[in-house]
């Protein structure tokens, strides 16, 4: 399985005085091939890109090569083509996206932009210059996947296009790419900044993307560890803390403990008391047996202990055993309670009043036995 193409970005200028505002076009140079500071494994190197290849008729034009919405599509480049040593192209902006209508604006009052692209290289050609012994990489082979507009480009070779294109021509046979190589100390300079850069998105968990652009802008260590800390601070305020909360039952609690095996041994004195799933793991176990089971629970030992042996320590220890016992007689009496009919009401009966003041009423005394009265 091949691997994935890596994408790189390198920035050119962009607008100039092109710029259509009944259409919301302009015209722009994509890449002039100049030597761009890169770093690998090996090191440092210049970077420079071969435009004796074929275009694809339009690519989307992307706001700082962002790729993660549609949003950030601000519309397309076509009319792709090479003049001379510059791989050049027609800027077209949507109208219904609010940042292409910020930018028309701002392109209306004489502001312009720059223009960077996206690309996947598919084959290098690698030298050495012979007179700075530097390392060179020319892609020989790539894939133009978009075209961004960025605040500072990476290509030191572009320019702004003043002129409108010249009408699009099959494309023909371009010359070597012009190959502008820095001076040997600078090269070095630019790859250390660009290894405290990687180490500084490493550490800040950011992906090649933002390493891409902040090399791409040439930034410095500085400015690259300001973008991370805002970076980071923007993940964190965006990022939402879901908490759960789960309730567990602790069995082992004392009092739930007793309670439970209380009315289990309840069951015992009625078995129409329907039991809680806390007190079914001890139905059917003896007195002796729910006292050994207290006695474990605390750490007492029970080995070579009768019967009576284990009730009599239970009762005389500080396990759950008295505490079970009591919960059974306290549901025995509450029963009993319930059960015994109350002596005050055989003694009246039961009216309703509106409020707490006395109240009388009048009942028949008993009355005298009547005398026979003839006619």
């Amino acid at each position: 399985m091949n691997a994935p193409l890596q994408i790189h970005s390198r920035g050119a200028a962009g607008a100039g005085s092109t710029w259509n505002a009944e259409s919301w076009t302009f015209e722009v140079v994509l890449s002039a091939g100049s030597g761009v500071v890169r770093q690998d494994a090996r090191g440092a190197y210049l970077e420079s890109l071969s435009l004796s290849q074929s275009w694809p008729d339009r690519v989307p034009l992307l706001d700082g090569h962002a790729r993660a919405s549609l949003d950030d599509r601000l519309g397309y480049v076509d009319s792709i083509h090479v003049v001379g040593a510059e791989l050049r192209g027609r800027a077209v902006l949507s109208r219904h996206n609010p940042k292409s209508q910020r930018i028309a604006a701002e392109f209306s009052d004489g502001h312009f932009p720059e223009i960077s692209i996206g690309y996947a290289v598919k084959q290098w050609s690698e030298r050495t210059n012979p007179a700075t012994k530097t390392r060179e990489k020319v892609a020989v082979a790539w894939d133009l996947l978009e075209g961004s507009l960025v605040v500072i480009p990476a290509d030191p070779a572009a320019r702004v296009r003043s002129t409108p294109l010249e009408p699009t021509l099959p494309p023909a046979p371009a010359p070597a790419p012009t190959i502008i190589t820095p001076p040997a100390p600078a090269l070095a300079e630019r790859a250390a900044i660009n290894i405290q850069i990687r180490s500084i998105a490493q550490v800040a968990g950011l992906g090649q993307p933002w390493i891409d652009g902040q090399i791409d802008a040439n930034a410095t260590v500085e400015a690259a560890r300001g973008a991370a800390f805002a970076e980071m601070q923007t993940r964190t305020l965006a990022a939402t803390t879901v908490r759960t909360a789960t309730i567990i039952v602790d069995h082992t609690d004392p009092e739930v403990r007793a309670r439970a095996m209380g009315e289990a041994l309840y069951m015992r004195a009625n078995p129409q008391h329907t039991p809680s799933d806390a007190a079914r793991p001890y139905i059917g176990l003896t007195i002796s047996e729910l006292a050994r089971d207290c006695l474990r629970t605390r750490g007492l030992s029970t080995t070579s202990l009768a019967a009576d042996g284990v009730i009599t320590r239970a009762l005389q220890s500080t396990s759950d055993f008295p505490m079970l016992l009591a919960d059974t007689v306290g549901r025995t009496l509450r029963e009993a309670y319930s059960a015994a009919p109350a002596g005050v009401k055989r003694l009246g009966r039961q009216t309703t009043a509106r409020d707490f003041r006395a109240k009388h009423r009048i009942q028949f005394s008993a009355a005298p036995t009547l005398e026979p009265v003839n006619e």
